[in-house]
């Protein structure tokens, strides 16, 4: 196996009324980097 270096660039943001954060890491590389653009609500599921 071979081991390699790579840096990494972390973004985070907290949850709304929860203790929770969020937190995403994309590999940086010399050429640009990766882009992201979400906006998802996320509701609570309730199993009867």
């Amino acid at each position: 196996k071979r081991a390699g270096r790579v840096k990494r660039k972390y973004d985070f943001t907290g949850i709304d009324k929860t203790p929770f954060t969020v937190v995403v890491s994309l590999p940086i590389h010399g050429h640009g980097n990766y882009r992201i653009n979400a906006i998802e609500e996320i509701h609570r599921s309730h199993i009867n």
